[in-house]
């Protein structure tokens, strides 16, 4: 009986083997399948696509120059001995403490720019429709090459 049983073992080892095999073989690629490869494998579509972005985020900095800039900082200075100056019968003096703090905090509004702003804003949109332009002609590139190459090979 366990002879048997590790026969069936097998059997149905070997059966769902030739089943994942078979299901794991590549099937042939009609035209619309190169396409989807070529785009998901192409560096120049992945640099086009990041200049995008890019210009993207520098657009949004450049809209950014219309509205209010917030600074803050917070300085620490330790004098371990602050000097002194003798003030005779008043005692000593020392117009440096010994731990000191300063905390700034600043707003700045661009009230009136002469066109700068609106010009930087202008470029940046420019800059931005043109890399999105660049993305869709290396898109464009890309599929006439492939449908080329799938054409040459289907010839």
């Amino acid at each position: 009986m366990t002879r048997q049983r590790c026969n069936f073992v097998v059997a149905l080892a070997l059966l769902v083997s030739r089943v994942a095999g078979a299901a794991a073989q590549p099937q042939p690629l009609d035209l619309q399948g190169w396409l989807e490869l070529a785009r998901s494998r192409a560096p120049a579509l992945a640099a086009a696509a990041a200049r995008v972005e890019e210009e993207a985020g520098r657009l949004t900095f450049a809209r950014s120059s219309r509205g209010p800039r917030l600074e803050a900082s917070l300085t620490y200075l330790r004098f371990e001995d602050a000097p002194a100056v003798a003030l005779g019968a008043l005692g000593e003096y020392s117009p440096l403490q010994e731990n000191n703090y300063l905390a700034r905090l600043s707003v700045t509004q661009p009230l009136y720019t002469f066109g700068r702003v609106t010009a930087g804003i202008e470029t940046a949109e420019w800059s931005a429709r043109a890399a999105e332009s660049f993305h869709a002609q290396a898109e464009v590139e890309l599929t006439a090459a492939v449908a080329r190459a799938y054409d040459d090979v289907l010839l």
